[in-house]
């Protein structure tokens, strides 16, 4: 990981879930947590203390929607940083054509995510693999986290709840279908 969690606890849940690996950028959960970004249109208006755990489940979920949208379209994180959810719509249904609105636009980034998970799943990932490195679970002794460690399992938990996962780590078949994603979960579930 570039950043460290300690001081970031929702960033740590991103590390431990993420699609791709322990990544800063694949969501907005950074830029969020840091107070750099604010999405009050999508039910993120910060700022938010970064040395807690609790409800960063909620703040993960939506920003990985959001980074699906913004990774998708391959608007650089950096500067997206300083566009607004509405003017993220405004970009996407110009350049689509359609007329998106906000629900719309998060829901396709959710499926995107779901997707990626889902085939994640597929190629063998599980609720094990979800997880972070043994040292950032031990809390550093000086600086502005010292003592500070995100308490995984909570925010996994939390996750996975909000998320309809299975206690396998896979997202469940009423969700994969009302995302459209049913040839999905028949390869995860069978038929």
């Amino acid at each position: 990981p570039m950043h460290d969690p300690r001081a970031f606890h929702g960033l740590g849940l991103e590390y431990a879930i993420s699609n791709r690996g322990a990544c800063h950028v694949n969501s907005y959960q950074m830029f969020v947590e840091l107070g750099q970004a604010f999405y009050p249109e999508i039910g993120l208006e910060g700022p938010y203390e970064g040395m807690e755990s609790m409800g960063k489940a909620r703040i993960v979920a939506i920003t990985q929607n959001l980074g699906s949208i913004f990774n998708s379209t391959n608007i650089c994180s950096l500067l997206g940083i300083s566009f607004s959810a509405t003017d993220i719509l405004n970009s996407l249904s110009y350049s689509t054509g359609f007329n998106y609105t906000l629900e719309d636009m998060m829901k396709i980034g959710e499926r995107i995510w779901y997707l990626k998970r889902g085939i994640n799943n597929l190629l063998g990932i599980k609720r094990q693999d979800d997880r972070l490195p043994e040292k950032i679970l031990i809390p550093t002794t000086e600086g502005a986290a010292a003592g500070s460690v995100p308490d995984i399992e909570l925010m996994l938990n939390e996750f996975y709840k909000i998320r309809n996962f299975d206690k396998e780590g896979r997202p469940k078949r009423e969700k994969l279908e009302e995302l459209g994603l049913g040839s999905l979960a028949d390869k995860l579930y069978g038929k």
